[in-house]
Formats: structure tokens, C-alpha cells, sequence
């Protein structure tokens, strides 16, 4: 990716924080892509992302204990992406980035469904 940025001539990271470019898509902004957006707020950081707080008790836990915390922290780290990864499935300029950012959107939600399975195994009921 860095070096598709290279390439076209633009920045590795955009000059602005936050995520509020991707309201500039093609049409109409849907729901879930304007909370995506609110959720991203002006730190640019992506929902999803675990906490410095959920990493230390990630560190003190073992076990089962701490195999469902990892998985809770997966899945939702992963359902973070999916918000950014349809936009540019559908809104990229170049049929390349569409076409990755499909397979990561498609690739992301098989693996939370494997998360979650492996989640209830270990008698986290439904993630």
C-alpha cells in the first residue's frame, strides 16, 4: 500500500486527523460509515483498537481467562475495519485498491466468525 502511495505521489499519512475524508466519498454517506467516522473522532485512531489498559490485563490474565480476552479483543479490532474497508471497496479510485479492500472486508468477516467460534468453544457464549 505504501507503495501504491509512492507511486501515485501522496502522502503515507494523510494531513489531517481523523477519518472524516472518507464523508467525502462518492453519494450519499450511509449510517454505519458516518458512525465509523464520529467513533474515529479527531485522534485517527480506528475503533477497534485495544487500550493500553485491556493490554496490561491481557498481560496479567492466563489461561482460558486470558485466551477469551485476546479473542474478544480480536474480534472487536476486527469489526473495527470492516466500516473502512467497504468504503474504499466501493469508493477507491483505482480498481487495484477496490478490489484489495474487498478481499480484506470479506477476509475480516470470515475471521470474526472464526473468533467467535472459538470464543463460545471456551464458554464466552456469543463474543
Amino acid at each position: 500500500m505504501r507503495g501504491w502511495l509512492a507511486l501515485w505521489g501522496q502522502p503515507s499519512f494523510p494531513a489531517a486527523k481523523g477519518m472524516i475524508w472518507m464523508l467525502l466519498g462518492p453519494g450519499q454517506p450511509g449510517g454505519e460509515l458516518i458512525r465509523y467516522v464520529a467513533a474515529c473522532g479527531t485522534t485517527g485512531s480506528t475503533p477497534g483498537m485495544a487500550s493500553v489498559d485491556e493490554l496490561n490485563q491481557l498481560r496479567e490474565l492466563d489461561g482460558t481467562a486470558r485466551d477469551r480476552l485476546f479473542l474478544q479483543l480480536m474480534i472487536r479490532h476486527h469489526q473495527g475495519s470492516l466500516p473502512m474497508a467497504r468504503f474504499a471497496a466501493l469508493a477507491a479510485e483505482h480498481s487495484a485498491v477496490r478490489a484489495l479492500a474487498g478481499r480484506i472486508a470479506w477476509d475480516q468477516a470470515a475471521e470474526i466468525s472464526r473468533l467467535a467460534g472459538l470464543f463460545r468453544e471456551l464458554g464466552g457464549g456469543d463474543g
